[in-house]
Order: structure tokens, then sequence, then C-alpha cells
């Protein structure tokens, strides 16, 4: 599973945007978080590794699962039955 985060600002507000390759499909996705305590958690669980069990995370399930395990909408959809509307898919640049 191959992570890479972009970090600014947007309007006042703190950025992430998180990108992650399905390990099942190859498919790249990515999700963006705005706020300052969603990505200051975001920021500490990437560095430190703190666990999501033992947090009181600002993300809902689908987003969770999907920065631990890296699945995407679609593999997500098959697996658990649910997925959420915020992982959108990276499109690819013709070259």
């Amino acid at each position: 599973m191959l992570i890479s985060t972009e970090f600014g600002v947007y309007r006042g507000q703190r950025r992430a945007d998180v990108k992650i390759t399905c390990p099942f499909c190859s498919r790249d996705s990515h999700v963006v978080f705005f706020g300052n305590n969603k990505v200051e958690t975001l920021t500490d669980y990437l560095s430190s590794g703190i666990s999501f069990l033992t947090q009181d995370l600002p993300f809902e399930a689908p987003i969770r699962e999907f920065l631990k395990s890296g699945y995407c909408r679609e593999c997500m959809e098959l697996m658990f039955g649910t997925s959420s509307t915020k992982i959108k898919y990276v499109k690819r640049e013709r070259r």
C-alpha cells in the first residue's frame, strides 16, 4: 500500500490530501481533510503510529478503514457492503 500526503492551507483552514493505492485493484484513491483537529489527528497517526482503536477520532468508519487498509471505494463496497462518498479516485494524467 503506497501512501502520499500533501499538507497546506485552504481558506484559512489546514488541509491534508491523503492518496493511497488500493492493495487489491491498484487504483489510486484520495481523501481530503479540512480543519485543524482532523489534520492534527491525521498527522499524529501517520508520524507516531497511534492506534485508531484507542483514540476518539473525528473520522467516520469508512474513512478510518481507508486510512488503515488502503481499500478503494469499490473494493470496500464489495468486501464490507459500505463505503464513503468522500473517497475519490485520482485522475491519471495523459502523457
